[in-house]
């Protein structure tokens, strides 16, 4: 039994959403288990479980959850956070909170999400390695399709970034394709020496590029990509370091890829992906409740 809840205030200034996942930062109640194991989300009603997702944690001080949640009307709502249950374990499902979810259990890439060309990818301890190593490309990809609308958000590190270890050759990018594969979003983490280090958009026709600020070679960080209908691609480094392309953003829908290219140790480590519904205005939290007992 949790006996401790506080309710937490949606604000939406648009319309209403669907199955739409918040982002939620939990600090710390000394009422809680010290690892955020006890935390629940339940609808409005009190009732109703809410799929979530821990993402990230510091025990006995923050944790970031992911929620999401079935209806959030234009204006506020609310849905409720339960906790204090000593007996509780985790219940944190990432696959039932997102519309593409994988944090590389097992041994293997997991067939039913992934496609892959090239040399075969690892994973171990909960990281898949992407890596040339017979100097041909190699790259692993979504299973399903996701167009604009949606974004992408990923914990990983590219080996190269920016060819600071001297390859001369391209070596590691994101791409987020659109229809027909010709069109792409995306990052060049290291592309020849010009392009390394880049945040992209093609249509098929034309690109456009930024800089790709806040990355460090062979350096875990999270990186957001997230498809404003059709009108721009917005890019983010550990939810910062924003960049938008506008000009020449990829259409429809199309798998997301991370790929080595042609030079022998490229590499890209990834620790978890994620895919997320996305619109441009998106809902906060305007406010918590107080901790009531139960």
């Amino acid at each position: 039994m949790f006996t401790r809840r506080k309710s937490i205030t949606l604000s939406n200034s648009g319309s209403t959403l669907t199955n739409y996942q918040v982002k939620v930062d939990v600090t710390y109640d000394s009422d809680m288990q010290t690892d955020f194991d006890d935390i629940r989300f339940r609808a409005s009603d009190g009732t109703t479980a809410l799929d979530f997702w821990l993402e990230s944690k510091t025990d006995s001080t923050s944790a970031v959850f992911w929620v999401e949640v079935p209806s959030i009307p234009n204006g506020s709502s609310t849905i409720y956070m339960y906790y204090k249950n000593s007996l509780a374990t985790s219940a944190s499902n990432g696959s039932n909170t997102f519309t593409f979810f994988d944090d590389f259990p097992g041994s293997s890439l997991d067939s039913g999400k992934w496609n892959s060309t090239g040399d075969a990818p690892t994973v171990s301890s909960g990281i898949a390695t992407v890596k040339t190593t017979t100097g041909i490309p190699t790259y692993i990809e979504t299973d399903t399709t996701h167009a604009a609308d949606y974004a992408l958000r990923s914990r990983l590190k590219s080996k190269h970034f920016g060819n600071t270890n001297g390859l001369s050759y391209c070596t590691e990018a994101l791409q987020w394709y659109g229809t027909g594969g010709d069109q792409y979003n995306g990052s060049n983490f290291a592309y020849y020496n010009s392009y390394g280090g880049n945040h992209f958009a093609y249509n098929g026709s034309n690109e456009e590029q930024t800089a790709m600020d806040g990355w460090s070679a062979d350096t875990y960080a999270i990186l957001d990509v997230m498809r404003n209908s059709t009108t721009s691609v917005i890019f983010k480094v550990n939810n910062a370091n924003q960049k938008t392309l506008s000009n020449y953003p990829a259409s429809g829908a199309g798998a997301i890829r991370f790929t080595t290219f042609e030079e022998n140790n490229s590499e890209i480590n990834l620790d978890w992906v994620l895919v997320r519904k996305y619109t441009y205005t998106e809902p906060t939290i305007s406010s918590w409740g107080t901790e009531e007992n139960l």
